[in-house]
């Protein structure tokens, strides 16, 4: 594409913008090259990949740094030449950014699985990266690591140096050298130490003379015992710096080794720092993903300037392409008009080089040979100061060059000669990229131009709008309706007598009065739809205020419900786990009681059957297990004595024992307990046997233990089922007083034998258990010692 036209529409601001966001030199350098894509996979490629760094950017910044190009270290390595210090620490620094790079994009590869692509594969020259590091230090200098043979030459240095500085300071602070000094310190010239001596004293001082003060009064003395130790160093930097120049020579032969692998991570690296400037500055502009499309489309929603203000810029919307691919703006001056050119074609360009757009992510943008834009000598955006020649200058030259997948832009067409010839050549120019296929937007005061799009498909008016109380433009963009000068109001509110704006009025013409009132008269409707509109809007933000509203009252008492039924099932919980101890002590103290078989005894043992009983009546009707309740399915014309039933507040099972009383309860058998319970309590089992054990009852423990049975078999049960059953069979068979018991699992999968023998370890009537003998069934048989 022409940058000349790019230019006129500021895109070269844009670019500005763009490189102040990138980090590294390549990356500023690929930014300043940034231009339009007419292919539409490379387009699309670029699209998505800004759109990764976008989405990435919001779990963190990316680890990008400040780096200088390698290119020009990378070609003279590959010729040989040996690098600096601070050039091969610039490759450092390059392959560490490439290496946080990588394990950052690994770490998001599930939203940037393309800019992940890019770089999982390439090699990180690890070794190189290691070297650099161990050798290197931060200001480009040789560390002392970098060879054992510079370590000791440093070490030499460093010992000698401080030798020298303790003789000569020691020779300053005796008190009888200190009048032949000018001062008591220690300098250097020509890399040697020395002291400031009297030239009265020179001879006191014997050694080199190195300098000497301007005034003449100061000799600058190396002592005779110093000249020893001072050509030892001399000697030892020397071979540092020989040491040094062979490090430098071997890092640099390793870098050339790498040089092809370094020059395509050095651009690499540039391209996803431009990426990630990108996505910086669609932040900051608050852009959205464009979509791009093949049906020659511009559809801008709600699209602001990016180079305006967010206090100032009122966002505009344009349509081009599908009713019509030509639209005519007509209204005031400083309306907005230019802007909105200007707007479109910025867009369409920032959309077209992969960048997001400060618009709705609605927008859409078609894949373009050109974008053409004739707005004045680089005018500013408020006003046009071009003349018409240079005006037709740029004309002439997009009739040449715009062909179809075009667009182009016209501000003021046919300004700056006779209206009548302008209108014209404008309406005449319009006509002949509408016969192409152009997109085509243009700007005009010209009425003639009105009245061309009212006559012809596929063009349409719009105008920008005016407050006529206050004299100002609103920038707002109305598709539909064509713009007035406003010239008489305008004059009228300035102070221009009435009289001259009626005669100017009759001097217009009837014919363009007509026009004018059916402008005014359009406007006037479209003000009234605007308010009505408005006004169901604010009616539509109310309903979904009330709306949410209630969803989300709705969701809070769902969860204060939630949590009260929690808390009540965990109370029941407790309850029940108490039950359960409390009843494992009565059982101990029943069994006691019977040993002592008295009266008395006995009649305590019923005593305290029956506060336990009203106890854990009470606890049943208290319903803690509320919550999402099931429903009883038995009724009292069916119901039998000996079935097994469900419990449905205390989730137990248990058997009928008498059918329903005045009041509609039954009396039930639940373990070791007899509890009254409602018929809507309770729920029939499908598997309905009579129970295997006789039902204890207090006063008759002496028949207990005759009447228990010594083995239950669970054949063909469920685990669950199994345990449930077990329980019961040992609460019997331990009141029964009996010693041993015979539990029939089967072997099967061994899943029912396993769940089966686990609960029994943990059973507190248990003393010990073990599998059956030969002849008592072996693994598919229990044997149980009760305590």
């Amino acid at each position: 594409m022409d940058y000349k036209h790019l230019k006129t529409l500021e895109y070269h601001k844009i670019v500005t913008m763009l490189t102040e966001k990138a980090m590294s030199e390549v990356g500023k350098s690929v930014s300043t090259k940034l231009k339009p894509i007419n292919d539409l996979e490379q387009l699309k490629r670029e699209i998505t990949l800004t759109a990764e760094a976008v989405e990435v950017l919001k779990y963190g910044s990316a680890p990008l740094k400040e780096l200088v190009d390698c290119t020009d270290y990378l070609k003279r390595a590959d010729v040989g030449s040996s690098l600096k210090g601070k050039e091969l620490r610039n490759i450092f620094m390059l392959l560490r950014c490439f290496k946080d790079i990588v394990n950052y994009l690994e770490k998001h590869q599930d939203i940037t699985p393309f800019l992940y692509s890019m770089v999982k594969d390439l090699d990180r020259c690890k070794d190189l990266q290691e070297n650099l590091f161990k050798c290197i230090d931060e200001d480009g200098s040789v560390k002392d690591e970098a060879s054992s043979e510079l370590k000791s030459i440093r070490r030499s240095i460093y010992k000698n140096h401080n030798t020298l500085r303790e003789k000569l300071e020691s020779y300053i602070r005796n008190p009888k050298n200190q009048k032949y000094l000018q001062e008591p310190i220690i300098t250097q010239r020509n890399d040697r130490y020395v002291i400031p001596v009297n030239k009265d004293y020179k001879g006191q001082v014997p050694g080199i003379v190195h300098d000497l003060s301007a005034s003449g009064q100061t000799l600058f003395v190396e002592p005779s015992y110093a000249v020893e130790i001072g050509n030892r160093l001399t000697e030892l930097y020397k071979k540092e710096g020989y040491e040094i120049e062979r490090i430098l020579i071997q890092l640099s032969a390793e870098v050339a080794a790498e040089s092809s692998n370094l020059e395509i991570i050095n651009q690499l690296v540039g391209k996803i720092d431009f990426v990630f400037a990108k996505a910086k500055l669609a932040k900051v502009q608050k852009a959205s993903l464009p979509i791009i499309n093949t049906e020659n489309l511009i559809k801008v929603n709600e699209g602001r300037h990016p180079l305006i203000s967010d206090e100032e810029v009122v966002p505009m919307s344009v349509r081009l392409g599908a009713d019509f691919t030509t639209l005519i703006i007509t209204g005031p001056n400083t309306g907005g008009k230019t802007v909105t050119l200007k707007t479109v074609g910025l867009l369409t360009a920032m959309a077209l080089s992969g960048m997001f757009v400060p618009a709705k992510e609605d927008s859409s943008f078609p894949l373009l040979d050109g974008i053409y834009a004739d707005i004045g000598d680089e005018q500013s955006i408020e006003q046009s100061l071009s003349t018409f020649s240079s005006h037709m200058t740029n004309i002439v030259e997009i009739t040449k060059k715009a062909r179809e997948n075009s667009l182009v832009l016209f501000d003021e067409l046919g300004a700056g000669t006779d209206p009548i010839e302008g209108s014209a050549l404008a309406t005449c120019l319009l006509d002949l990229f509408r016969q192409r296929g152009l997109l085509t937007i243009a700007t005009t005061h010209y009425s003639q131009l009105k009245t061309y799009a009212y006559e012809n498909a596929g063009v349409e008016n719009a105008s920008v709008e005016f407050d006529s109380k206050t004299l100002r433009p609103t920038y707002r963009l109305l598709v539909g309706i064509p713009g007035k000068s406003n010239a008489f109001e305008i004059s009228k509110r300035l102070g221009l007598s009435d009289e001259i704006v009626d005669k100017a009025k009759k001097v217009m013409g009837t014919q363009n009065t007509k026009v004018d009132n059916m402008i005014e008269d359009l406007e006037q409707k479209r003000m009234a739809y605007e308010s009505k509109a408005k006004a169901l809007e604010r009616q539509k933000e109310e309903v979904e205020r009330v709306k949410s509203k209630y969803i989300n009252e709705n969701e809070q008492l769902k969860q204060k419900r939630k949590n009260v039924l929690e808390k009540s099932k965990e109370e029941a919980r407790d309850i029940v786990r108490q039950a359960k101890k409390e009843s494992e002590q009565l059982v101990k103290e029943i069994r006691k009681l019977k040993r002592q078989g008295s009266e008395m005894v006995q009649g305590d043992l019923d005593r305290k059957l029956t506060t336990y009983g009203q106890r854990l009546k009470k606890t049943i009707d208290k319903d803690l297990y509320s919550g999402e309740k099931e429903k009883g399915n038995v009724t009292a014309d069916k119901i039998k004595k000996g079935e097994q039933v469900k419990l449905l507040d205390v989730n137990q099972k248990g058997t009928i024992l008498s059918l329903p009383d005045s009041e509609g309860k039954v009396l039930c058998q639940v373990g070791i307990m007899k509890v009254k319970t409602p018929i809507s309590n309770l729920q029939l089992l499908q598997s309905n046997q009579k129970p295997s054990t006789t039902v204890y009852t207090p006063g008759k423990g002496a028949s207990a233990q005759s009447s228990a049975k010594n083995s239950l078999d669970l054949r063909g049960e469920n685990v669950e089922e199994g345990i449930l059953k077990v329980d019961k069979f040992l609460d019997e068979a331990f009141v029964a007083g009996l010693k041993e018991v015979t539990i029939i699992h089967g072997k099967g999968t061994g899943a029912l034998r396993e769940g089966i023998t686990s609960y029994l370890k943990k059973h507190p009537h248990v003393d010990s258990t073990r599998f059956g003998g030969f002849k008592e069934g072996g693994q598919g048989a229990s044997i149980v010692t009760l305590k």
